[in-house]
């Protein structure tokens, strides 16, 4: 194993906090903003710590080409992508909309919307709420890292310490 499998968990750690913070700003739309930008970027970063970690294991870059082709097809994947670059790369942002309201539960509710900013690429900006766009990007992120765990089970201190891990790892 090149490095730990805790590096997997700090980076899905550090963006689920964002995730939540996006949930929490409230009507602070300049938080709101800058928690995405966060998120967009911790949680393509999960992506990068899967490949530090398992890139010596046998079989992962043949494994891990097909993740990247699913990623590729996937618009949210593509539109998440999009959003860390021009977040971190440009400085802009495509949480341009918000609104708030009392639910009928009587409880206060914010929704921020992706808004703008995209010309000519209106039709990769998702149809449905900046939270539920993060949800379900960090959702398939995390399925992807099951996957990792189901498939190359090192992930799990367990199975590094194994007999047969380590007698094929040479120790």
């Amino acid at each position: 194993m090149a490095r730990s499998a805790d590096l997997i968990d700090s980076k899905v750690f550090e963006a689920e906090f964002f995730l939540q913070k996006i949930a929490e700003a409230g009507t602070d739309f300049f938080a709101a903003r800058c928690y995405l930008s966060a998120f967009a970027s911790s949680s393509r970063s999960i992506t990068f710590a899967i490949q530090a970690v398992l890139s010596d294991e046998e079989g992962f870059r043949e494994w891990y080409a097909h993740v990247q082709e699913r990623m590729r097809k996937d618009p949210l994947a593509r539109f998440f992508t999009t959003v860390r670059n021009e977040t971190q790369k440009i400085g802009h942002t495509p949480l341009n909309a918000g609104a708030s309201g009392w639910r009928g539960d009587g409880t206060w509710e914010t929704t921020y919307w992706f808004v703008g900013g995209y010309e000519g690429r209106e039709d990769e900006i998702p149809r449905v709420d900046v939270l539920t766009a993060c949800r379900t990007y960090f959702t398939t992120l995390l399925e992807i890292i099951y996957e990792c765990y189901e498939r190359f089970d090192v992930l799990s201190p367990l199975s590094f310490f194994s007999v047969p891990n380590l007698t094929a790892k040479g120790m």
